[in-house]
């Protein structure tokens, strides 16, 4: 029995994650390297209407590897072995990555929505973890088809889930001065909940 019971693809994300926040921590990251890895809403709405460097388009993506501080690693590294574990049980890892990169795309979407043309930048992995949550809630007890929008259960955590998220973008004191992207939690939990029929599918009984 192995001292961490994680599944090998959660493990080597935690690698890449701590890898670079390592390296970000150290000085050792290079500076090209940030245009990949934080996502600033105005380049990115500039970039949408002009020529500009591939790292912006891909910051969409990238931004979501990068952590700003260790608090902020630490839990992302608690949730995604939490709740990565438990959706792996009925996902792929194809499908877990796919799932992870629709929640970072509808995050930075969120967060654009939120902050039109502003230079606010953000990184983490929250979103994707957000969209993690969203697949999880509509996982079925058996290995069946996504539960119901509105299901007893995907309704009760979805309203769990976006209280949580209320209450940290209401109240800064909660917030920590305004620090935590709320508004891409909530992104990223809606576009893992909608794209969740596409990865739950009811298997097919050969006959």
């Amino acid at each position: 029995q192995p001292a961490i019971n994680l599944p090998p693809l959660i493990l080597q994300l935690l690698a890449v994650i701590w890898s670079i926040f390592l390296l970000h921590e150290f000085g050792m990251l290079p500076w090209q390297a940030y245009g990949f890895l934080v996502f600033r809403a105005d380049l990115f709405t500039k970039a949408l209407s002009s020529s500009a460097p591939l790292s912006i388009y891909f910051s969409i993506l990238g931004y979501s590897l990068m952590h700003g501080g260790f608090m902020h690693i630490i839990f992302n590294s608690l949730w995604l072995a939490a709740i990565g574990k438990a959706t792996l049980a009925r996902l792929n890892n194809l499908q877990f990555l796919m799932v992870l990169i629709v929640g970072s795309i509808g995050g930075a979407m969120a967060h654009m929505l939120a902050h039109p043309g502003e230079a606010t930048s953000m990184v983490g992995l929250s979103a994707s973890i957000s969209a993690l949550f969203g697949i999880f809630c509509r996982i079925p007890g058996h290995r069946g088809q996504a539960l119901p929008l509105l299901s007893d259960r995907v309704t009760r955590f979805s309203l769990g889930f976006l209280a949580i998220n209320l209450l940290l973008g209401l109240f800064p004191g909660v917030n920590g001065a305004g620090m935590i992207a709320w508004q891409a939690h909530l992104g990223g939990f809606f576009a893992g909940l909608l794209t969740a029929p596409f990865f739950l599918r009811a298997p097919v009984l050969k006959r």
